[in-house]
């Protein structure tokens, strides 16, 4: 199983990102093992982590959070219940695949998802260890990394998406209904989706170029910075 791993699971009402890397040493597997929750991106060092046939089972601790993940292997999947201090439930973990960075060429361009829009997929690396797509759409700018799990699928996330109540150009309701189940089919379970009442397509533009809500404008910046704050782990210095 040495390699990385995506997946996560629900607590309560927010879901857990999980970035896990598995490799054997003279025998013996060891983790490193990130969690990102609502309250940031947090690293726990893992005590003790074995693969026993196809019994998984990991602990880790992060100052005085003790968490467990008890599951079975199966072929590129891991599934199998967590437990911490006043949680437990379910979780997931998807191996990402190893693939050739010229692979990637074969998907790089835009393809047509409506008559007027489009999604534009490039490298955002062309080399190391973790090569990685982007793909940007035409008509709401949202983009994102994508992560191989195989040569011809991809995982994407987090995803932050943003829709307005009064968009001409891009229906609301059936836009955000579109979108989560193209994100729960992919299995990407960290994404926000918020339609903003009485805004705009140009809630992004200056307010001389669509009728402007100031309050929903503020509330836009608001999310973001909440959003990012909470996904976006500053570099060290």
């Amino acid at each position: 199983m040495d390699g990385d791993w995506v997946g996560g699971w629900q607590d309560k009402s927010k879901w857990v990102s999980v970035k896990a890397q598995f490799k054997t040493e003279r025998g013996t597997l060891k983790a490193a093992f990130d969690i990102q929750a609502v309250e940031g991106p947090k690293s726990f060092t893992v005590g003790k982590v074995s693969l026993t046939g196809a019994a998984f089972h990991l602990e880790a601790t992060k100052d005085d959070l003790v968490l467990v993940l008890e599951g079975r292997l199966n072929g590129d999947t891991i599934k199998g219940d967590w437990r911490k201090a006043g949680g437990r439930g379910a979780f997931t973990l998807l191996r990402v695949a190893k693939v050739e960075p010229k692979l990637f060429d074969q998907y790089v361009g835009s393809y047509q998802l409506a008559p007027d829009n489009f999604i534009s997929i490039g490298r955002q690396t062309r080399t190391g260890q973790n090569p990685r797509l982007r793909y940007v759409e035409r008509k709401s700018g949202r983009s994102g990394a994508l992560t191989p799990l195989s040569d011809t699928t991809f995982i994407g996330g987090p995803a932050l998406v943003y829709e307005s109540e009064w968009d001409k150009d891009v229906p609301a309701k059936e836009s955000a209904a579109i979108i989560e189940r193209a994100l729960e089919k992919a299995g990407n379970k960290d994404y926000t989706i918020k339609i903003f009442p009485k805004s705009q397509h140009g809630q992004w533009a200056m307010e001389t170029e669509y009728p402007y809500n100031p309050l929903s404008h503020r509330v836009h910046y608001d999310l973001l910075f909440n959003w990012l704050l909470r996904h976006v782990k500053a570099p060290r210095r």
